[in-house]
C-alpha cells in the first residue's frame, strides 16, 4: 500500500493508460502488474485456513462522460482481475478520489485527458488489497470498487445493451493493458468486450 511517501494503486480500468493516468497523478510510476486476490480467514473456519476470494471484470452504473457503463471488479470465484501496479507519491492519492471539472475532446487513439476516480460522488469506494505479481511475490495496493453492485452475470462479450461500455472506453483500456503489458490472454479477453459503438468525443464536465 504504503512505502515511507509513495503509495502502490492497482488500475484494472482507464487508469491502465499512462497518459490517462497522468492528468492528475503526475507522480505515478509503473511498477508492474499483477492480480487481484484477496485472502481472508472467515470467522466461522473450524479448520483455521485462510480462503482466497478471486474478483472478475465487469461494467457497471452508466457514465453519461464515457456514454456508456464503467469498470468496476465484483467478487467470483474462478475468474481474475489484472490490472497496473502505479507508485506514487502519497500526498497525490486523493487526487485519484477527486472529480475535475473540465471538458476534453479527444478522439480514439490519439492524445488523451481524462478525470480520476469517483469517491467523492460515491461511485467508488477504495480499499486495500495484496496483488500478486508474476514472480509470486506481492504487493499491497489501493484498489477501487463501485459502491453499486451488479445482480446480474453475463460474459464480456454477451452484456446486454445497458451494460455495455463505450467504444472509447474499451480503446482506452485495451490500449493501457497493452501498454502495462498484461499477459496476452487476458489482454484477448479485454479486446473481446462487447460495447456500444460511441467513438465521439467525451465531456468530464458532466455530472455523473
Amino acid at each position: 500500500m504504503c512505502e515511507a511517501k509513495r503509495c502502490y494503486y492497482f488500475a484494472y480500468g482507464s487508469n491502465l493508460l499512462q497518459t490517462r493516468m497522468h492528468v492528475n497523478v503526475d507522480s505515478a510510476t509503473r511498477a508492474g502488474c499483477g492480480k487481484l486476490m484477496v485472502s481472508f480467514q472467515p470467522k466461522a473456519n473450524r479448520y483455521n485456513k485462510k480462503v482466497i476470494q478471486n474478483y472478475r471484470l465487469d461494467f457497471f452504473r452508466y457514465s453519461k462522460r464515457w456514454h456508456g457503463c464503467s469498470a468496476t471488479i465484483v467478487p467470483h470465484n474462478g475468474y481474475e482481475v489484472w490490472g497496473a501496479i502505479w507508485e506514487i507519491d502519497v500526498q497525490q492519492l486523493s487526487s485519484l478520489d477527486l472529480y475535475v471539472s473540465a471538458i476534453f475532446q479527444f478522439q480514439v487513439s490519439d492524445t488523451l485527458h481524462f478525470s480520476q476516480e469517483g469517491v467523492h460522488q460515491n461511485i467508488y469506494f477504495r480499499f486495500n488489497a495484496p496483488i500478486f505479481l508474476p514472480d509470486g511475490s506481492t504487493k499491497t495496493c489501493y484498489v477501487y470498487q463501485q459502491v453499486a453492485e451488479p445482480s446480474t452475470h453475463y460474459k464480456l462479450t454477451q452484456f446486454p445493451a445497458d451494460r455495455q461500455p463505450s467504444y472509447v472506453y474499451k480503446d482506452v483500456i485495451v490500449r493501457g493493458a497493452a501498454e502495462a503489458k498484461l499477459p496476452e490472454v487476458y489482454q484477448e479477453l479485454l479486446r473481446g468486450i462487447l460495447c456500444n459503438d460511441y467513438k465521439g468525443s467525451v465531456d468530464l464536465q458532466l455530472i455523473e
